[in-house]
C-alpha cells in the first residue's frame, strides 16, 4: 500500500456573515495511492490520484467539513464530516 496526502486550509476573512458565525476555513487537498498484492507491482503511473475543496466551521462538536472531491478515475464525491478522525487529535479548528 502506497498513500499520500496534502492538506492546505486558511481561516477565511472576517466578514458580516463570518463575525456572526465564528470562524470560517477553506481548503483544499491533493492524495495519491494505491495497493498492490507485490511489491514488484508497485509503479507510479499506477496511483490513483484526486484532489478535493472544502469548508470547515469551527463547532461545539468539533470541526465541521463540507466538500468536494474529484478522482481521475471518475470517482468524485460530495462529503460531510463531523468532529474528528480516528487517530486525529482536535485542535480548535478543522
Amino acid at each position: 500500500m502506497a498513500f499520500g496526502k496534502l492538506v492546505a486550509y486558511r481561516q477565511a476573512r472576517p466578514t458580516i456573515v463570518g463575525s456572526v458565525l465564528g470562524k470560517l476555513y477553506v481548503g483544499g487537498s491533493l492524495e495519491a495511492g494505491n495497493v498492490w498484492d507485490r511489491t514488484g507491482d508497485m509503479a507510479w503511473d499506477d496511483l490513483h490520484l484526486s484532489a478535493s475543496a472544502f469548508v470547515g466551521y469551527d463547532t461545539l462538536f468539533g470541526p465541521l467539513y463540507v466538500g468536494v472531491a474529484v478522482g481521475d478515475r471518475g470517482h468524485d464525491t460530495i462529503f460531510l464530516f463531523l468532529g474528528t478522525s480516528f487517530g486525529t487529535t482536535y485542535q480548535g479548528k478543522p
